[in-house]
């Protein structure tokens, strides 16, 4: 039987409708400028790119700006590792799911279970799919690489306590060749330094949803089996997150400013939705980016 990861925030993050998610997504893609004509790089794509996690109603044009890059990679790209950092569970290392596939309104993204089998001697890495249960930071990358690159397997890689030696001999096990991208998730600071910064007594918890809402509180500690072992009790592992009702796409009545595909994202959940500026710098592999938790 078939393990499946259900999407934890569609509807929240992004719209759980898959005709609007796909509309709002492709309308992203479309408002990022092309290469200006013709070049000796036409046919090359970026081996990594950098994007953020936030809510699509904030960062979906920075998001767009750096998988853009990633279209003319398809049908070339089969294996995309995706690395974010762990937001609802505190553990050593790094943890790789054990489930087949992970699921979005788009459809089923299988797991690469032989690139998983290539790092799984590594004593920094635990097979175990806790950590993953309510984890947005790698969820949310999953839609635009289903509008880009079509079929692919990914590698979803919740970092945890794990330091850059650490996580860099990973991927150098999983480097590959042209058949392979990295996607490093990171959380966009600019954005959460001038949109939100919390009201007394409330966190940062929103600005990392991309929504207003409150701080998701501390971090659950897990214990991660060793490198190579099952970890049979990950269900029992989910976090007692739930999304604040603040939290919800359509609840922010202020007037947006970005026009058609906001208004799906609002009417995603029935409301209006919320108009925030982007960051105007793109955020594809090589820009001066920051990739933080």
């Amino acid at each position: 039987m078939t393990t499946i990861r259900p999407p934890a925030v569609a509807g929240s993050f992004y719209p759980d409708d898959p005709a609007i998610l796909s509309a709002v997504v492709e309308d992203f893609l479309a408002e990022v400028p092309g290469p200006p004509g013709d070049g000796p790089l036409d046919d090359h794509w970026p081996k990594a790119v950098i994007a953020p996690h936030a809510g699509y109603i904030y960062s979906g044009p920075v998001a767009a700006s750096a998988y853009a890059r990633l279209k003319r990679a398809a049908g070339r790209v089969r294996r995309v590792v995706v690395i974010g950092p762990s937001h609802y569970a505190a553990f050593p290392g790094i943890a790789a799911p054990a489930a087949e596939a992970f699921e979005t309104p788009l459809g089923r993204v299988p797991v690469d279970a032989a690139a998983i089998a290539e790092i799984r001697d590594l004593p920094q890495v635990a097979i175990a799919d806790g950590p993953h249960i309510q984890e947005h930071s790698l969820e949310v990358q999953l839609p635009f690489l289903q509008a880009v690159l079509g079929d692919f397997a990914v590698v979803p890689l919740a970092i945890g306590e794990a330091g850059p030696a650490q996580t860099a001999e990973v991927l150098a096990r999983l480097w590959g060749g042209t058949e392979t991208a990295i996607v490093v998730s990171y959380r966009s600071l600019p954005l959460q330094r001038t949109r939100d910064r919390p009201a007394p007594g409330r966190g940062h918890g929103g600005g990392d949803r991309g929504l207003p809402g409150r701080a998701p509180g501390p971090a659950r500690r897990l214990r991660l089996p060793g490198p190579g072992r099952l970890a049979g009790r990950g269900q029992g592992a989910r976090a007692r997150h739930r999304a604040p009702r603040s939290a919800q796409l359509g609840r922010d009545r202020r007037p947006h400013a970005r026009g058609g595909r906001l208004r799906r994202l609002g009417a995603a959940r029935g409301g209006v939705s919320a108009g925030v500026q982007a960051p105007g710098a793109g955020a594809s592999a090589g820009p001066g980016s920051g990739a933080s938790g």
